[in-house]
């Protein structure tokens, strides 16, 4: 599947982290499951004083999920927001080797060109630019 035929809406994932720690903020506490369905917090902890965050209509699984959600869903987000972080460095060193590549290639068969030659050997740039284009630009291989 190509990125054109996906139906993905992207989050915002920063607001997502700052939504969960603002929920945070008001509800602090560890929160924990109580009689299959009960989402709880102590608060202040150590006081036994309970307070009810969620009910989850007998679904002992949406009320773990729920518990679980409040830990979890930060360090996921955070992890997300790196692996996004590194695909884009990873983008842009892939596309920085293969405007070179096309380059050198360009020079070699008379198209236009900048600077000097990055790859001296031409099989090997033709190679790294046939290899690259398809993930640059997966629209032009996926109309190919």
């Amino acid at each position: 599947m190509t990125t054109s035929e996906t139906t993905e809406t992207r989050r915002d994932l920063h607001a997502d982290l700052a939504l969960i720690e603002e929920v945070g903020a008001h509800q602090p506490g560890v929160w924990f499951v109580m009689h299959g369905t009960d989402v709880e917090r102590e608060w202040p902890p150590g006081s036994c004083e309970l307070d009810s965050v969620a009910y989850s209509a007998g679904s002992p699984s949406v009320a773990e999920f729920i518990a679980e959600a409040r830990t979890g869903w930060p360090i996921a987000i955070e992890r997300a927001i790196s692996a996004e972080a590194e695909n884009e460095m990873l983008r842009s060193t892939i596309m920085t080797v293969f405007q070179r590549a096309r380059n050198d290639v360009n020079r070699r068969e008379g198209g236009v060109c900048f600077g000097t030659t990055t790859f001296h050997d031409y099989p090997f740039a033709k190679r790294l630019v046939r290899d690259f284009e398809p993930i640059i630009f997966p629209e032009v291989a996926a109309n190919e």
